[in-house]
């Protein structure tokens, strides 16, 4: 309070509030740190992630991409834009930036699996495909591989073969209710309904 001038009390200060959950806090300290060193890419980058966990999902956006012009070599900033992107607006913004974090770290499952999806939400299901069915063989991305990929099928009427990707995913990951949804549809759409009431 007597020098607000320093960027480093404030930093603290977020820090204290994000540990307390209180991220309007800290959204409020990092903000002022953000006016003291404006082309800081840690502190755009780190204020995106408070508005993500308060949804403020283009304000995230506008805060990831300072970051990535202020450091376009970070990997975690273009991961983080591509994912808020593809979210924030239609999926095919996030795509360069999911391109780029995947040359840059081409085994790194979250990324191969970010990619994939992003290439679901755009439609792209052939390149959709290519990815899922590489992030399905990595175990700590294979449920939500088989997911999507279970999607893709059930759109192309491939029912059998998306059933099949579902129930795997179902055996990955049993507490996720938008499998089982996911499943109800493949059997109401093969006039299955008694099965697909079940699911």
């Amino acid at each position: 309070a007597l020098d607000n001038s320093k960027v480093a009390p404030l930093v603290d200060l977020t820090r204290i509030a994000l540990a307390g959950k209180d991220y309007k806090q800290a959204l409020g300290y990092l903000a002022h740190a953000r006016v003291l060193k404006p082309d800081d890419a840690e502190f755009a980058y780190e204020y995106g992630r408070i508005c993500l966990k308060l949804d403020l999902l283009a304000e995230a956006r506008r805060a990831m991409s300072e970051a990535v012009k202020f450091d376009p070599a970070s990997p975690e900033y273009n991961f983080a834009l591509g994912v808020v992107s593809s979210y924030a607006q239609d999926a095919s913004a996030g795509l360069p930036y999911l391109k780029k974090y995947n040359q840059m770290r081409p085994h790194d499952p979250e990324g191969i699996l970010a990619l994939g999806t992003a290439y679901f939400r755009d439609d792209d299901y052939a390149n959709a495909t290519l990815l899922l069915k590489q992030a399905a063989k990595i175990p700590l991305a294979a449920a939500s591989a088989h997911y999507y990929l279970g999607r893709i099928l059930r759109q192309q009427g491939q029912y059998d073969k998306a059933l099949a990707e579902l129930q795997q995913a179902a055996a990955l990951q049993p507490d996720q209710s938008a499998v089982f949804a996911e499943m109800g549809q493949a059997y109401v759409q093969m006039r299955q309904y008694p099965e697909a009431q079940k699911q």
